[in-house]
């Protein structure tokens, strides 16, 4: 008979490499933290429970680090100075959007 370490963790194998890629597309495009695109091992309990078929809103998460990363800009005297980071892509798209910033070019003939 031969050990696994998913025998004695209680998890099934199938769903291993789903919210290992979860949590992957999670701290690098959907919620980043720094820059350096590292995986938090705190998002990888959720993507787990999201393999097996728990739902998640994840409006609140995003709005949440959006509102961190604009909180820190305010706070130094240029923003430019400011280290911090958040998804401003969500911004980007939420201001092109509502404020019909956006136009779509013709190439030319």
């Amino acid at each position: 008979m031969s050990w696994t370490p998913s025998e004695d963790l209680g998890f099934k194998r199938e769903g291993t490499y789903l919210a290992v890629f979860l949590s992957c597309w999670f701290c690098v495009f959907a919620l980043p933290e720094t820059e350096e695109k590292f995986i938090c091992s705190r998002t990888f309990e959720t993507t787990s429970l999201m393999t097996f078929g728990a739902t998640f809103s994840l409006a609140i998460f995003v709005l949440a680090s959006i509102y961190c990363g604009l909180t820190e800009i305010t706070k130094v005297a240029k923003p430019s100075y400011s280290w911090s980071f958040f998804p401003c892509h969500y911004l980007y798209r939420w201001l092109a959007h509502y404020f019909k910033t956006h136009h779509i070019l013709q190439p030319p003939l």
